[in-house]
């Protein structure tokens, strides 16, 4: 069955479309709950079923087949409007099941965090001071 499980999320895995992207750009509290996201906030609990035909109850499958720790990714996130924002970055497929990130997602959060050290760096400032 977990076989089941990693193949489907392959499946999507190779769909994914950079236009996920725009649920995430503008929006910190989305942008905190999937840099929350990992695998270890996930418990493979399969409920013994093969996965449907129909794509969209594929995905929903996968999902019916983890346990989450929410109290975790709750305090890890620190947003306020935490199930709307779960339920976008769930059904949008920027966070898989198996805790992993959507890879266009995970690349936009890391140069977000490049730029924001960038930002912050002993040269930068000093070169805006001399200014």
């Amino acid at each position: 069955m977990e076989a089941d499980f990693n193949n489907v999320i392959e499946m999507f895995r190779a769909g994914e479309k950079a236009k996920v992207i725009r649920f995430v750009a503008h929006d910190e509290e989305a942008q905190l709950l999937v840099s929350a996201w990992s695998p270890d906030l996930i418990e493979y609990v399969p409920d013994g079923t093969a996965p449907p035909e129909n794509l969209n109850d594929q995905w929903d499958w996968l999902w019916l087949q983890v346990a989450i720790d929410l109290d975790t990714l709750i305090e890890r996130a620190g947003i306020i409007h935490f199930i709307p924002k779960f339920n976008i970055a769930k059904n949008t497929k920027m966070i898989y099941p198996d805790g992993t990130i959507h890879e266009q997602v995970e690349k936009f959060l890391k140069n977000q965090a490049d730029a924001a050290i960038e930002d912050t760096s002993p040269k930068k400032k000093r070169a805006y001071k001399s200014r």
